[in-house]
């Protein structure tokens, strides 16, 4: 699969298997690009830890465009390590997210509405992250209406 640019996509691992430990970060839509993680300053060394999802009174609170933010916003959570400076910012909100095995946890919000891109850009990263499939035919049918 192909990124930005049509770059190949590389894996969110580093030499060591084992995820820093620290805090989460949550992002959602075009900020789910392999690409743009790796590339964005404070997520350098950010590992993969599971899909998440940011549920119904909270969404609101994301300032996410309106579409995004009805239901849920599905998303993938990332371990950072204690030093990393952007997702520790105060600047940041935390948002309570639930990661696909059920368990709950804090994330820091790392995707804001000049970041999330269009609704053709958050769908293909849900599919990309093989996010839910009604997620995505919830997305889907956004773009088709949006054509």
């Amino acid at each position: 699969m192909t990124g930005e640019a049509g770059s190949e996509r590389q894996p969110l691992t580093g030499d060591d298997a084992s995820p820093p430990t620290g805090r989460l970060a949550f992002l959602c839509g075009a900020d789910m690009n392999p690409l743009r993680i790796t590339g964005r300053a404070g997520l350098e060394r950010a590992r993969f830890v599971a899909i998440a999802r940011i549920d119904g009174a909270e969404t609101g609170k994301t300032g996410l465009p309106g579409e995004l933010g009805t239901g849920e916003i599905w998303g993938i959570a990332l371990a950072v390590g204690p030093d990393d400076p952007s997702p520790g910012s105060t600047a940041r909100a935390t948002v309570p997210v639930l990661l696909r095995d059920g368990t709950s946890a804090e994330a820091a919000l790392m995707t804001d509405p000049t970041t999330v891109g269009t609704v053709a850009d958050v769908l293909r990263e849900a599919h990309y992250w093989e996010l839910p499939v009604a997620y995505r035919n919830r997305l889907q049918a956004l773009v088709s209406a949006l054509s």
